[in-house]
């Protein structure tokens, strides 16, 4: 046994609830009993020691602490055992571990965050705990936050906060003299341990001796008492600490108050804070804050830097330092140094705050991981936010003595017990002639009283409270009203509603007497009376005084007082007998909202909204939430109430009704009879409480099905409600509903309906039209009328009610399953089957989220699931309802009971359909023999067994037994049912196939014919029914060789046939087969794949799983999936195909290969080419030995092989299977022109693939030349070679060779196709593409928008094809630099791929890559990095590693990383690409060429001119091999090496290369491409270096022309070429075509740039200096005027440049002889000069000079 041991070692005799400390030490430890001196040690440290010798008592014990915080100790025993099971725990504070052995331990440490150490001595653990104990103790200070605003937000203050405040004002306040330390000693003697009271008895011994702040600092149990209550509100302890708390508040006021004036300093507090309390610190700075504790702080910061710091031990922890700024004189705030007061003198420099202090919050600052720091001040005594919150504190129990006022905060904080002594102590000693103050007290006391149930005690003290006070005297009417409402409160608590309600009536008249009464007494009255209103079942009235109750509290309460969530308690309850449950869940949390705001966790007024709550989620049949709260409730009320208080009976009584609808009958019963007894106790036993319990006890006995005891229950209790309520009270409805529930249950339906029937009248009376007990009652009217045949108006009850519970109850409530359940009966009936199995459904999905599976109410939805199902031939489904129906049956029913004969009927069905006759037979008897038992022999149940024995001697060819219990059948129908019922048809149609069965045939057809004609009256054409007659009239044909009408009847039972019979039935497989070859052929995969699987599923349970019949059906099934495109399950059903047939057939078989080819392509369109391969070989293995090489044969698998081939980049592979496909065709002189045609085609692809464009185009001709043999000029398939071929002058950069092709292919299409033709969609897609690589953007994007059109009409909106156009006008856009046109369609294909493909396909990289060079481009690198990888990521999942897109994506990469000039990155990526180029392609690939390129211009971006230049020509080498001299391709290269030599200032070389560009340019390029725009201006740039300006002059003039056409007129850009010319004019002296230029750039700027811009001064001087050149001084003046004013605007005076514009005005007045201002210039400007660059610069001698000759001119 584990022992828990204190010192001295005895076992501990009561549980662990500390009134000390908050932390706790326990120790683990096989030998603990061994080591007292140890344990004592432990108690030197902290007065709580738990000490254990084994695990589970342990950790049981660690997983019930609540609150305090642990220090553990463990043995290494148990160390690895222990550690993995409580170290996730949040009050696990710190493990230590006790082993001599640190080796052994030593991971722990590292593996566990608290675990703080090995230690081999327990002094060592000792040490180490002192400072964790003092820890856990500081860390729980509690603290309130009241958010910043003058008037302070109520809603949100804590009521911990307010109580306590008020508390400590009371105690304050309170006069103690030298007994309060003793019955503070006494009390701590009742709960503290032996080693504790030591500390006790030295307090009593010596407490005058030292001073408060002495004994609060000394480590005993003062600190962690004190502390412990004040945070838990343990209020008892608090007030025997009164005396203590008063004096060590009022020793810390006077040091505060005789200290000298303190410099201002700060202090620090360190402790934990939850997350909830950050977040509302970071949203308060400028609010409040409370510590609701006496605050001890430090003024060492690391000091709280330690305590703060150990919180974040715990991963959740959050720890906060609290920089508290201190020394104003302007507060009251009592705080002192504890410097040579504290008994650890000035250890820690502590600084200790009185309990409750506030602060204003400042800054707060985030340190580092879960670490902050806030900043506090003092709050003044004028500080308005702080005032306006205590007046309202004060205000709550303002007016009182302190002793009243500390009674009157007991109520509030709900103890009564304290209450009731305070009021009780004050009574005695009151004077009797103090009538007044008598009075109040009874009042009081009364209200104690009443709040705990002790109903008579409280009428006596209020009925005190009459006699005291004089009625007549209007001082006295406010008690008096008061005291008349606490009367009404408790007779209408005692059911006594005409004496409530004449006392509430009494109450406010007297109030309405006066005007000096409060507003909120009259909103207490008229709440008082709709709650006896709301009693008495008066709703209306109820209503109305509550709505008045509630506005005047509104007005005249702060929003959270409690009266306010008191009276919107009271309207909820009223909505939800109203059965307005959406309104009553709302108010009811509106209430609970508000109380937990302002009352403590266990007052009584919340045990009464979570019941509230419960009841509501009862009603809603959310049972889980219900119980929840029903249980929060009973804990408050057994806290705080007596054992027998009626409302622990009412809360036992919910409880219970929450177990009855899970079924739970025996604890529900239970909960109801803990009840009773308390209501018997409390209570006469008349009484209309006993009523409820005893309605609840009797639906208890009737839905355990007793139903002789529910009825006696229910009896009893109608005998109450008799005497004591008015004839038309809803209660009485309610009683006669159960009574006649039970009537119908045992089978009296006319007493029954006679019971309905009053109830309904009562809640017709008192009930509105939509209340959920009206909907209960219309159903149960309905279940009568149902059962005596009145289907019609059953059929219009059930809906009456269904309508009702769907407009006030949420869906999924079980009153709505009833509704649904009861008139999927009616339809069933009525041979409705549809609607019925619609309804049983609606049923069972809502009883099953509900309801327990062994709920009887599943019985019946189970069992009319089942007979539906049965009836559609749905046979399986139906033998799964009836074993669920039979399993609880026989639990829950007794033997004679008419379900039980229904299940076994059910049950004899199905036996008899899997042909166990004998068994069905006998479950038919047993049904037999309860229905005789039960019914008349007329009832429609027997008629239906008889039917079922029929059947089963009918299939055991006993026709004369069959035909005699089917006439039995029929004679009971036709006294009881239309002549055109359903179940009349099916008998005649059972008489008629016994006829068949004796070869009557004409008999036989007479009465099928009777069948078919009530089914098809009264059934759907698609009725099993209606499939099963066709097939018997269908049989009776062909058993007279009437073929053709006999098909006729077949192929109409067809149609239903897969309803009506098993779905394992073997004479399907053909007619399935057919089928789903007719859908293979439509191309409906989804629907050939349905019927191929029922093939499949009969042969497999039919035939052994080798025979060669499965191999066609799973070839079948693959090949559905293949069209569908599910390769992974195409292929397992090819797998299972060779299987089969290599196990039957012999090696190398024909059917083999074909298979080998199926899985072959399966592999190929799932991209794994080397198994597609492997499997493409095999075939050529089989083929070689059977045919000669030459065969026709070869060509198909050597074509798929050479597309392997070519689809994993090996080219050479590739080329010789195509040319072994050509060869064949050489030697057979094959005929087959379009098969040659094709191999041509595939051949020249291959060779553009490989970069070889020129024997890509002969052999592209080579095929248009076979297939013009052999079909006319304008036949649609040279549609395909001219695409190619226009495809292939595209890539070779010859764009406009490529649109003659591509209009050959419009020209063809147009003639032979659709407007709106997919194919023409692509062919302008070509030519789009065409277009824009020739720049000309505008003709590009409309071909595009041509095929959009197509797309968007003949596709659906996320067709792929829709997403290549897409695509492809996003490139457009790219191209012409509109990089947000381009993101914009990039995106829109963006959508389309993601929403139909699988994220790792390949289409979805390009798009990706797209996007990524679109924020390339718009410089977003982040963006365009995250796309390219997100590319590169499936490329990398989808192909193999040497594949050439991924070599592209690293391009692309690598792209960006240049951009961002990360080179390093850039230059790897792009080495990654040569990798896989090197492996795959050959050494003159034009992507060679590009990858060279790319890295040429990275070593060209670091200035390593020699390496960039390196493999520039390395790419010219490649693409000058391969591409045309004039293919677009070569411009990109030539540019970089001549941007190279310029920037090398080799001009002529740069010059030779731009040509070059130029050239290519001129001649492939759309005339106003920016590209040439560009290379204009580059060339122009060359020859200004060079010097020859004239050559500059037209290069430039050329690159401004297509600027002027293509830019908008207030570009910068056009700006730049303006200012370039003009340069060069003012280089050439031709100063005019200078200005003309200026002029131009300065249009654009002015329209661009702020009128203040530096830059227009520049454009201003230089204009004006020009003008000045030419001598025209007029016109230079105002343009150096306007440079002068805004040089004035933004540059300093003493600026140069304003020196420079001086001189230049200076120099026009000059000139035209203006000498005054001329000489004012010159003065500003030398001043400027002289005082910038000193008297002894020569340029200063030089102005004073000029300003010497302009004064002599003066």
């Amino acid at each position: 046994m584990a022992q828990i041991h204190s010192v001295p070692i005895t076992m501990l005799q009561r549980p662990f609830d500390s009134i000390i400390e908050n932390s706790v030490i326990v120790w683990l430890d096989s030998n603990v009993s061994k080591i007292e001196n140890s344990v004592t040690k432990l108690y030197r440290i902290g007065q709580h020691v738990q000490t254990f010798n084994e695990q589970i008592p342990c950790v049981t014990f660690l997983k019930n602490i609540n609150e305090q915080k642990v220090l553990l100790i463990l043995s290494d025993v148990f160390a690895d055992m222990v550690i993995p099971l409580i170290h996730d725990m949040l009050h696990i504070a710190s493990i230590y571990i006790l082993s001599d052995n640190k080796m052994k331990c030593g991971e722990l440490v590292k593996e566990w965050k608290k675990v703080k150490g090995i230690f081999d001595d327990i002094s060592l653990i000792c040490i180490r705990l002192i400072r964790n104990v003092d820890w856990a103790e500081t860390d729980c200070v509690p603290i309130s936050i009241i958010s910043p605003s003058v008037d302070i937000d109520l809603n949100e203050l804590d009521p911990s906060f307010m109580y306590t405040q008020l508390l400590k004002e009371i105690l304050l306040d309170t006069e103690y003299s030298e007994q309060a330390k003793k019955e503070f000693v006494e009390f701590c003697r009742t709960r503290m341990t032996a080693v504790q009271l030591l500390a006790v008895e030295e307090f009593e011994r010596k407490f005058e001796c030292y001073s408060p702040i002495w004994w609060y600092t000394k480590e005993s149990f003062i600190y962690s008492m004190l502390n412990r209550a004040l945070r838990r509100q343990d209020v008892e302890t608090v007030l025997k600490m009164g005396f203590f708390v008063q004096k060590l508040h009022r020793e810390l006021e006077q040091i505060r108050s005789t200290t000298t004036q303190l410099k201002t300093q700060r202090v620090y507090r360190g402790q934990g804070i939850s997350d909830i309390e950050l977040e509302k610190l970071k949203k308060s700075e400028g609010g409040l804050i409370s510590f609701n504790n006496f605050l001890s702080t430090s003024i060492r910061y690391n000091v709280a830097y330690l305590y703060a710091d150990t919180i974040r031990d715990h991963p959740d922890g959050i720890g906060i330092i609290f920089g508290i700024e201190i020394g104003s004189n302007n507060t009251s705030i009592p705080f002192a140094s504890l410097n040579n007061i504290s008994i650890h003198s000035d250890l820690e420099n502590e600084i200790l705050f009185s309990t409750h202090t506030i602060f204003r919050i400042g800054e707060l600052e985030f340190i580092e991981d879960r670490l902050w720091y806030v900043k506090l001040t003092f709050t003044n005594d004028n500080d308005e936010q702080l005032k306006h919150l205590t007046d309202y504190i004060r205000s709550e129990i303002k007016g009182l003595t302190n002793k009243q006022r500390l009674g009157t905060l007991m109520i509030k904080m709900g103890e009564f017990d304290k209450a009731q002594t305070v009021f009780q102590t004050l009574l005695e000693t009151t004077h009797e002639d103090d009538w007044a103050c008598l009075a109040y007290l009874h009042e009081q006391l009364g209200s104690v009283h009443q709040n705990k149930g002790n109903t008579s005690s409280a009428l006596s003290n209020y009925e005190k409270t009459l006699q005291l006070i004089q009625p007549n005297q209007s001082s006295t009417y406010s008690l008096a009203a008061l005291t008349y409402n606490n009367i009404g409160e408790a007779n209408e608590w005692m059911t006594n509603y005409s004496t409530a309600l004449s006392h509430f009536e009494m109450a406010l008249t007297l109030q309405q007497k006066t005007s000096s009464i409060k507003q909120s007494d009259i909103a207490m009255t008229y709440n008082n009376l709709g709650g006896v209103h709301q009693s008495m079942g008066d709703y209306n009235n109820a209503l109305l005084y509550y709505q008045k109750s509630h506005e005047i509290f509104e007005k005249t309460l702060p929003s959270t007082h409690p009266y306010i969530g008191n009276t919107l308690n009271n309207i909820g309850t009223l909505y939800l007998w109203m059965g307005d449950f959406k309104n009553a869940l709302s108010f009811h949390l509106k209430a609970l909202k508000i109380q937990q705001r302002v009352l403590p966790p266990t007052h009584i007024h919340l045990a009464t909204t979570y019941a509230n709550i419960g009841s509501v989620y009862d009603f809603m049949a959310e049972y889980t939430n219900a119980l929840s709260y029903y249980e929060k409730s009973l804990t408050i009320r057994q806290q705080v109430l007596p054992s027998t208080h009626t409302s622990i009976a009412n809360t036992y009584n919910s409880i219970a009704s929450i177990h009855r609808s899970a079924g739970d009958y025996p604890t529900a019963l239970s909960y109801h009879e803990k009840a009773l007894e308390i209501q018997k106790h409390g209570f006469l036993s008349d009484s209309l409480r006993l009523c409820t319990t005893y309605n609840n006890i009797g639906i208890t006995h009737k839905w355990n099905g007793d139903y002789s005891t529910a009825l006696w229950y229910y009896e009893k209790a109608l005998e109450i409600e008799q005497k004591s309520l008015p004839s038309k009270h809803f209660l009485l409805a309610t009683t006669y509903n159960n009574i006649a529930s039970v009537h119908q249950f045992i089978g009296k339906y006319s007493l029954a309906l006679s019971y309905y029937e009053k109830a309904f009248e009562i809640q017709q009376t008192v009930l509105p039209s939509n209340h959920p007990d009206l909907a209960t009652t219309y159903n149960n009217i309905g279940t009568i009328q149902y059962t005596l045949g009145d289907f019609s108006n059953a059929l219009l009850h059930f809906k009456q009610a269904l309508n009702i519970r769907q407009n006030v109850l949420p869906y999924g409530h079980p009153d709505q399953a009833i509704a649904f359940q009861s008139i999927g009966d009616v339809y069933q009936t009525m041979g409705e089957y549809s609607n019925a199995l619609s309804y049983y459904q609606k049923s069972l999905e809502i009883r099953k989220k509900c309801l327990p599976p062994l709920h009887p109410v599943l019985v019946t939805t189970y069992c009319t699931m089942a007979s539906v199902h049965q009836s559609l031939g749905e046979y399986t489904t139906a033998l799964s309802y009836y074993e669920k129906t039979f399993e609880i049956e026989e639990k829950i029913f007794p033997v004679i009971h008419f379900q039980r004969a229904n299940t076994y009927n059910n049950f004899g069905s199905l036996q008899q359909l899997l042909g166990n006759y004998s068994v069905a037979l006998t479950y038919y008897e047993k049904a037999l023999e309860i229905q005789q038992k039960l019914y008349l022999p007329t009832h429609p149940d027997i008629a239906t067994t008889y039917n079922n024995i029929g059947s089963v001697y009918h299939e055991m060819k006993n026709n004369s037994s069959a035909l005699s219990y089917y006439n039995k059948t029929l004679e009971i129908q036709e006294q009881i049912l239309c002549s055109s019922h359903p179940h009349r048809a099916r008998t005649l149609g059972n008489i008629g196939s016994v006829y068949e069965s004796m070869k009557d045939y004409s008999t036989a057809l007479l009465f099928h014919r009777k069948t078919l004609k009530i089914q098809e009256e009264i059934l759907p054409s698609v009725h099993p029914d209606l499939a099963m007659t066709y097939n018997k009239i269908g049989a009776i044909h062909d058993s007279l060789r009437e073929f053709s009408t006999a098909l006729s009847y077949y192929q109409k039972a067809l149609e239903i046939e897969e309803i009506v019979r098993p779905p394992m039935h073997s004479n399907l497989i053909r007619k399935y087969d057919a089928i789903g070859l007719i859908y293979n052929s439509m191309e409906e995969y989804s629907n050939s794949l349905l019927y191929y699987k029922k093939v499949l599923e009969i042969q497999e349970k039919v035939y052994s799983t080798t025979q060669i019949d499965l191999i066609k059906t799973y070839n079948n099934i693959a090949s559905a999936y293949y069209s569908l495109e599910d390769y992974p399950t195409a292929l397992s059903y090819y797998e299972k195909s060779l299987t089969i047939d290599e196990s039957a057939l012999l090696s190398n078989h024909s059917t083999q290969a074909t298979i080998y080819n199926n899985i072959g392509a399966v592999h190929y369109s799932m991209r794994n080419y080397p198994m597609a391969l492997t499997y493409y070989k095999k075939i050529c293995d089989i083929q070689q030995e059977s045919l000669p090489f030459s065969h026709i044969e070869f060509i198909k698998i050597y074509n798929n092989i050479a597309s392997i081939y070519n689809s994993m980049k090996d080219y050479t592979n590739a080329l010789l299977y195509y040319e072994k496909i050509v060869k064949i065709h050489e030697i057979t002189s094959s005929t087959n022109y379009s098969e040659q045609a094709s191999s041509f085609n595939n051949i020249a692809r291959l060779y553009q693939s490989m970069g070889d464009y020129s024997n890509a185009l002969a052999h592209y001709q080579k095929s248009l030349e076979v297939q013009q043999k052999f079909v006319s000029p304008t036949d649609i398939s040279l549609t395909t070679v001219y695409r190619n071929i226009g495809a292939m002058y595209d890539s070779n950069g010859n764009y406009s060779e490529a649109l003659s092709y591509y209009g050959k292919v419009l020209e063809i299409e147009k003639e032979t196709l659709s407007p709106t033709d997919i194919n023409l969609a692509l062919t302008y897609n070509n030519m789009g593409s065409a277009y824009n690589s020739l720049g000309d953007y505008s003709t590009s994007i409309s071909y595009y928008q041509k095929a959009l059109d197509i797309e968007e009409n003949v596709s659906s909106s996320n067709d792929l094809s829709l997403a290549t156009t897409y695509n492809n006008i996003g490139l457009v856009y790219l191209s012409m630099g509109d990089h947000l046109h381009a993101k914009f369609y990039f995106e829109k294909t963006l959508e389309i791929r993601g929403s139909a493909l699988p994220t790792t396909h390949l289409d979805m990289a390009t798009i990706f890559n797209n996007i990524g060079s679109v924020y390339r481009m718009m410089e977003n690198y982040s963006d365009a990095l995250l796309y390219h990888h997100k590319a590169l990521h499936i490329q990398q999942e989808v192909l193999p590693t040497n594949h050439s897109d991924l070599a592209t994506a690293y391009n692309n990469i690598g792209a960006v990383y240049n951009s961002i000039e990360n080179y390093t990155a850039a230059l790897s990526n792009f080495e990654k690409t040569l990798e896989i180029q090197y492996q795959m392609l050959p050494l003159d690939h034009p992507d060679l060429a590009t990858t060279y390129n790319n890295i040429g211009a990275v070593y060209d971006a670091m200035e390593d001119h020699s390496n960039a230049l390196l493999y520039y020509k390395k790419t010219i080498e490649i693409q000058e091999q391969i591409l045309p001299s004039d293919h677009p391709d070569l411009t990109a290269i030539y540019n970089n090496i001549a941007i190279l030599y310029d920037s090398k200032e080799d001009y002529p070389m740069a010059l030779l290369y731009y040509q070059k560009t130029l050239q290519i340019q001129e001649k492939s390029s759309f005339p106003g491409h920016v590209s040439l725009m560009t290379t204009y201006s580059n060339i122009g740039s060359v020859y200004t270096s060079l010097k020859d300006y004239i050559s500059a002059l037209i290069y430039f003039k050329k690159a401004l022309e297509i600027g002027e056409q293509t830019l908008s007129p207030t570009d910068p850009n056009l700006a730049l070429m303006y200012n370039t010319i003009a340069k060069i004019y003012n280089y050439i002296e031709e100063y005019v075509n200078a200005i003309v230029y200026y002029e131009k750039e300065l249009k654009i700027k002015e329209n661009n740039l702020t009128s203040n811009d530096p830059r227009l001064a520049a454009i201003y001087n230089i204009i004006g200096l020009l003008h000045h050149l030419l001598g025209d001084h007029a016109k230079a003046l105002p343009y150096f005027e306007r440079t002068l004013r805004i040089q004035e605007k933004t540059l300093p005076f003493t600026h140069l440049s304003r020196a420079v514009t001086h001189f230049n005005i200076a120099a026009v007045f000059d000139n035209i002889g203006e000498y005054k201002e001329s000489f004012e210039h010159t003065t500003q400007a030398v001043n400027i000069v002289r005082y910038r660059l000193g008297s002894d610069h020569p340029h200063v001698e030089l102005c004073n000079k000029c300003l010497n000759n302009r004064l002599r001119r003066l």
